[in-house]
């Protein structure tokens, strides 16, 4: 099967890379140098085993990219649309896919099977459909990859969910998954948008909870990894996401709770937990920065923060606590130094020269400084000497650190909860 992705950045080309294990498949975009470092091997960003897969496939010729969608979108069987759908003025911005929407309709003459990927809100599929006419058929096909797995995520997938109101597209789709693990859902299409939103809203809202109930905990004097463990021992409730931190980040959390609560307001009910999960979420992101002020006068300290990625396995900063953090200490006059095993390229593109990077020993660039802050959980992080970090005062955002262990070295401790 022959099958077109339009749009090359997080989802799409997971997900063209991972579909050309099975079919032939073009990648478009029209960046012309985003193409050009992919036709040379360059992926522009981390996910791991996603640059062995495309690089694999490139060479046995299942694989290719190019900048030319209006003119080979006729060779296509089926066509995925993973463009942007960023948070606008109100509500979640689709302009990016009925753009690409227009172009298959001007383009693509015999009937194709349109497929979006991209996250869009309930309703998006009457518009598209509308723009694309009788010739082609409507599919919603929402991703659920987590950055950091997403490779694993589309090959052993936990569900593929097809939205359609077309029985030969539906087949269609049974065609291109046929090889793919993952338990099949089928439905209309508004419930297959919806779904995307729902399963997003569910996994912000346990964070924001647990992060709730963490801050209840220090105040009463109790122990939240204590009472994880007994929440974890109730099957009804388990213990997935329920772990406290400085707040949940990246792409998809923050956008879709606020695209789903825009959208329940324009429905004349405003969802007041999923406002609650977005306050709690932002004030979470500020604790960081509190809980150092309570042991450090920041003016002139150097303050060094270990993470810069949302979380492990992913270099991306989107919405990353570390941004709030380096942002309040810039502001109080702090010198800030940065470690992180991946994400440091796209921090600086924020940052610029108003902090200092460091991609290689995270325990040279303690040398100096008056504080560690611990943004994100990457492995190595769990594992750290006590003896080789030199400050004194510790903000542990991720429970990375025993906190009785950091007493016994005579640092200040301070985490989430405990």
């Amino acid at each position: 099967m022959n099958i077109g992705v339009i749009g090359t950045g997080y989802v799409g080309l997971v997900t063209g890379a991972c579909l050309s294990e099975v079919h032939r498949v073009t990648c478009f975009d029209k960046d012309a140098e985003k193409i050009k470092a992919l036709n040379a091997g360059r992926v522009p960003f981390y996910e791991e085993r996603l640059e062995d897969v495309i690089d694999s496939n490139r060479h046995i010729g299942h694989l290719s990219f190019s900048t030319e969608a209006a003119k080979q979108l006729e060779n296509m069987d089926v066509i995925f649309i993973c463009v942007g759908t960023p948070q606008g003025k109100k509500g979640c911005d689709i302009s990016q896919v009925e753009a690409v929407a227009h172009m298959i309709k001007a383009c693509a003459i015999s009937p194709k099977v349109v497929v979006v990927k991209s996250t869009v809100p309930p309703g998006t599929g009457l518009k598209i459909q509308a723009i694309l006419g009788d010739r082609h058929f409507y599919v919603s096909n929402p991703e659920f990859l987590r950055e950091g797995s997403a490779v694993n995520d589309f090959f052993h997938a936990e569900r593929i969910v097809i939205g359609t109101e077309s029985e030969a597209a539906l087949q269609v789709m049974r065609d291109v998954y046929k090889c793919f693990n993952g338990k099949r859902l089928e439905f209309d299409v508004v419930t297959a948008e919806m779904s995307k939103y729902v399963c997003n809203c569910a996994l912000a809202t346990k964070i924001s909870f647990i992060n709730e109930m963490s801050n209840i905990c220090e105040r009463v004097g109790a122990n939240i990894d204590c009472v994880r463990k007994v929440m974890a021992a109730d099957a009804r409730i388990g213990k997935a996401f329920y772990k406290q931190g400085p707040g949940f980040g990246g792409s998809c959390f923050p956008k879709d709770v606020s695209a789903l609560f825009e959208l329940s307001v324009d429905l004349g009910y405003p969802a007041m937990l999923l406002s609650e999960v977005l306050k709690v979420n932002s004030f979470q992101k500020n604790q960081l920065l509190g809980k150092l002020v309570k042991h450090l006068v920041l003016k002139d300290s150097r303050v060094a923060v270990w993470g810069a990625a949302f979380k492990a396995g992913t270099d991306d900063v989107r919405e990353s606590p570390a941004i709030r953090l380096i942002e309040g200490l810039l502001s109080c006059k702090a010198q800030v130094a940065v470690h992180d095993p991946k994400a440091l390229g796209n921090l600086r593109e924020i940052f610029g020269d108003k902090i200092q990077y460091f991609p290689g020993d995270r325990y040279d660039m303690l040398r100096g400084a008056d504080a560690l802050v611990i943004v994100t959980d990457w492995p190595e992080y769990k594992y750290s000497n006590l003896q080789l970090i030199t400050p004194k005062i510790i903000i542990d955002g991720r429970g990375c650190i025993d906190k009785y262990d950091a007493e016994e070295f005579g640092k200040t401790y301070e985490g989430f909860g405990v």
